[in-house]
């Protein structure tokens, strides 16, 4: 299979990237999508499987979180079209792409278990400015008690539990998949974007946390660029 083949879903999801410049939400999901039926046929076929874990992962545990308040938190949904559980739609489908951008990305650099790890960290970074944004100007939820230890008006539990359950994920996918993709680390390039994109669209209201979540997401991925060389990608399709 010609090299130039596997960067199709890298290119779908940058486009993606820029699809979200422009405040096109729906647009930004289906070429997330896209990215990974692609992926399936010509790079990892467990790239879809992947969004479909942490879409049922992540939808599963924000069932238990907004009816029992772990494991992020007491908080409560404003929004009106929500799944059943009372789950606004948007969450579950933002858990699966995320899953499967980080995944790339984190794969691109090292191996498993400790990909795992740094995947679920990369996870954590991205919640640094999406909780904000969506509390205090999407007004999307609102936290009931965030108590003393909290950062921006959302609680420190809210990061644990992100990491948690992205983790819970991501050993789900690699349980079942056996393997993870070995990539060039170009792959990085659309968890990198992400962040830019948010501090680019950012409120004035959130532009400290799109700018932490900018720089943390840079310290634990640039070093590990420079650090390594370019990983080739598969020669075949992955099993």
């Amino acid at each position: 299979m010609s090299r130039y083949l596997t960067y199709i879903p890298l290119a779908l999801l940058l486009a993606a990237q820029v699809a979200k410049l422009f405040h096109s939400f729906l647009m930004y999901f289906v070429l997330v999508l896209l990215s990974a039926l692609t992926s399936t046929v010509i790079l990892w076929r467990h790239s879809v499987t992947t969004i479909v874990i942490g879409f049922s992962i992540g939808y599963l545990a924000e069932v238990i979180g907004t009816n029992c308040g772990i494991p992020f938190g007491e908080y409560k949904y404003l929004t009106q079209l929500n799944l059943p559980g009372g789950v606004w739609a948007f969450v579950p489908m933002a858990w699966g792409a995320f899953i499967y951008i980080t995944l790339l990305a984190s794969s691109s650099l090292l191996r498993p278990p400790v990909s795992l790890l740094h995947a679920a960290l990369l996870m954590t970074i991205l919640d640094v400015y999406i909780d904000p944004l969506m509390v205090h100007v999407i007004k999307a939820w609102k936290w009931i008690s965030p108590g003393p230890l909290q950062v921006w008006g959302i609680p420190l539990t809210n990061f644990a539990g992100w990491f948690l359950v992205s983790l819970t994920s991501l050993y789900a996918t690699y349980f079942i998949s056996h393997n993870l993709p070995r990539l060039p680390k170009l792959y990085t390039t659309p968890y990198l974007a992400e962040l830019v994109t948010y501090l680019l669209t950012s409120p004035k209201e959130t532009l400290i946390p799109a700018a932490t979540s900018l720089t943390l997401g840079f310290l634990f991925i640039v070093p590990l660029i420079l650090r390594r060389g370019d990983t080739k990608p598969f020669k075949n399709h992955a099993p």
